[in-house]
């Protein structure tokens, strides 16, 4: 689950600057999908191989890759 949600976000920076929590989701998230998207990138976080931030109580959340560039991501399969 850790690995597909790291691979889905390195693929997403191809063709984009910047990558939300939002974007990773469904357009009707329940809450099942919203916990089994961000309890990945909790990890993914503490392992300091993404960084996230949040500006406002509840507002969105910005996923960045940590040490890896964009044109430099290759998806697992």
């Amino acid at each position: 689950l850790i690995g597909t949600m790291l691979d889905k976000i390195k693929f997403m920076f191809k063709d984009r600057e910047k990558v939300t929590f939002t974007s990773l989701l469904s357009p009707k998230p329940d809450r099942q999908e919203k916990i089994y998207t961000f309890v990945p990138l909790l990890h993914l976080d503490s392992k300091q191989k993404i960084d996230m931030q949040q500006d406002v109580p509840f507002g969105e959340i910005d996923i960045r890759l940590k040490n890896v560039k964009p044109e430099q991501v290759e998806p697992t399969a």
